[in-house]
């Protein structure tokens, strides 16, 4: 990868539980990059299914229906 000045190198973000505001946009911006991957555990945290404030819409298998 190659960063600032020409420079090639990693690039390390750590991320903290008061972190948790930016979970959501950061695992977008790395899913979107053709050059970075997102981990695992970014990927599958609750507070990276859903940008905060946001009410995440339930998947059909996580419902009951009843029926009469």
């Amino acid at each position: 990868m190659i960063g600032r000045a020409g420079k090639h190198g990693k690039a390390i973000t750590f991320l903290t539980a008061d972190d948790i505001g930016v979970y959501y946009d950061l695992k977008q911006c790395l899913l979107e990059s053709p050059i970075s991957s997102c981990p695992p555990e970014l990927a599958n945290h609750e507070a990276a299914r859903a940008k905060p404030g946001q009410i995440p819409s339930k998947k059909r298998q996580d419902e009951t229906l009843y029926l009469k």
